[in-house]
């Protein structure tokens, strides 16, 4: 579990870096200190990571040093690269970014939904792209295309996390099997990606590749020519004998013509099986990605149709309601899980359930918020019925204490 927390906050970290890494790209753009820059939020982030890992006590004098550091650092490059006073606002900058990445580490990391995030990030990334259209910017386009297509693609494997996560419920993991699936689709989808936004490139290795084929195709045939050739000179010694006349050309032999037309048809073939598995591959990965959407949306359709505001409500889904009219003997049958294997959510839920049964009188229209005792057990059992944060087992021990008021 603390690998797979370490794996975790290593890859949110670098989605986080991708996210500022354009901020401080144009920064370094006016301050004179150019990619440099992008070393101060490296140390922030490690120092962010890091620092979860201390007590509580002891963050904030870490993260006045790690200011320090970013700011001093940010200072020596803009000396060293003789900058002007953008170097002030980017160590600035770079301090506030030691100041504010542990918080949101730990954010991101207890969170289960980032999309939020990654979306806002890209948008930022294209507002960076309009201010440096603005700014009269041209060389350093290239370096933020390449870092938002970076961020493109790693946003491509998070969401895809995400949504394995979301599948298998809120407190299971997903197996290997299915992470490994799901993951190998992403880097599908990535390459296709790849492919589209690189089209130039890839024209330009198509053709290198189609002149090597040419090339070993002639080399092939002048060599089996030159094996099938007939043995040439006469008496004289060399062609046109001793006359020293130049040799007629002679036409190549059927032997030679034949191996050109096969070598050609081989050729023709794997590259029409080539381009074949290309597309079949490209067909799949839009198919794929085409059922992924459609299945989002029907979730997302699915949700908001079952969505009502916090109004007067029983809180109770059908299959509770069923239970209950059927008597003391559905409801035993519904109850064979032991409590203690029940996961802390379906463990908040089920204190609730026999709090009302034992509580007959409690009248269906009421919520939770009207009917528990204190208001931070209807805390907790709202964020067990409606969000999807991970509830504590603090949280499972208050809501224990209902047992206590029959």
């Amino acid at each position: 579990m603390r690998r797979m927390t370490c794996w975790r906050t290593g890859f949110y970290c670098l989605g986080l870096y991708l996210l500022a890494a354009p901020c401080f790209l144009l920064l370094g753009a006016l301050s004179g200190i150019g990619p440099a820059l992008l070393l101060p939020p490296l140390l922030a982030l490690a120092a962010g990571a890091l620092l979860l890992r201390l007590p509580s006590g002891r963050r904030l004098p870490a993260i006045g040093l790690s200011m320090a550091a970013c700011f001093g650092l940010t200072c020596a490059l803009g000396v060293r690269a003789g900058g002007t006073a953008w170097r002030w606002i980017a160590a600035a900058m770079a301090a506030v970014a030691a100041a504010v990445f542990p918080r949101v580490i730990g954010q991101v990391t207890e969170a289960r939904s980032h999309a939020g995030l990654w979306y806002g990030g890209l948008a930022a990334q294209g507002a960076v792209l309009l201010l440096t259209r603005l700014l009269s910017l041209p060389a350093l386009r290239a370096q933020l295309y390449t870092v938002l297509w970076v961020y493109v693609v790693y946003m491509v494997f998070a969401l895809t996390l995400e949504s394995v996560r979301e599948g298998v419920g809120q407190d299971a993991a997903p197996s290997r099997a299915t992470l490994a699936k799901n993951l190998a689709g992403a880097a599908v989808f990535a390459c296709l990606l790849g492919l589209l936004t690189h089209l130039p490139l890839v024209a330009r290795a198509l053709r290198a590749v189609l002149s090597a084929v040419r090339g070993a195709v002639a080399w092939l045939l002048a060599r089996f020519s030159r094996f099938a050739a007939p043995a040439g000179g006469g008496s004289g010694g060399g062609a046109g004998g001793g006359l020293g006349l130049p040799a007629e050309p002679q036409e190549p032999s059927l032997l030679a013509r034949i191996l050109e037309y096969v070598a050609i048809a081989v050729a023709g073939l794997a590259l029409l099986a080539a381009l074949a598995a290309l597309l079949t591959l490209i067909f799949r990965a839009l198919r794929r990605a085409l059922r992924r959407l459609m299945a989002r949306f029907r979730d997302y359709a699915a949700r908001v149709n079952a969505y009502e505001p916090d109004q007067v409500e029983s809180l109770l889904d059908w299959g509770e309601v069923r239970r209950s009219m059927r008597g003391r003997r559905e409801r035993r049958r519904a109850d064979r899980t032991p409590y203690a294997q029940l996961t802390p959510r379906q463990q908040v839920r089920r204190r609730y359930r026999d709090y009302l049964i034992r509580h007959p009188a409690v009248p269906p229209t009421q919520t939770a918020r009207q009917t528990l005792p204190t208001p931070a057990q209807a805390d907790i059992y709202e964020a067990a019925r409606y969000s999807s944060r991970t509830i504590s087992p603090e949280e499972v021990r208050v809501m224990d204490g209902l047992e206590k008021n029959r």
